[in-house]
């Protein structure tokens, strides 16, 4: 699950061609928004089937596509980073990113 304390911001994802949403993300360094940690995903959309707490590699996830059925774009896809941690690597211009209060 996602951290909730310590420095970092949680952002809300939604599609950036019809703004459905689709996760939450807490992002723990500053920057442009490139990849999500598995560890750092909360209250995704029901479309996303994959139980995060039992995903051992890449294969085990799916790509991440808007939940509406009349956008279906693609907005990340499964990646395994550098040093062995699974992530989503996200489509540039793609989705939107919203500060949560």
């Amino acid at each position: 699950m996602a951290k909730k304390s310590g420095k970092g911001i949680n952002y809300k994802i939604t599609c950036g061609n019809c703004g459905s949403h689709v996760m939450e993300y807490f992002k723990s360094s500053p920057g442009a928004l490139k990849r999500c940690f598995i560890a750092h995903i909360s209250n995704p959309n029901s479309f996303i089937k994959t139980d995060f707490t039992k995903v051992e590699n890449k294969a085990d996830l799916e790509n991440i596509c808007c939940p509406k059925p009349q956008c279906q774009i693609l907005i990340a896809v499964p990646m395994t980073y550098k040093d062995g941690r699974l992530a989503y690597r996200m489509l540039t211009g793609k989705f939107h990113r919203q500060k949560m209060k």
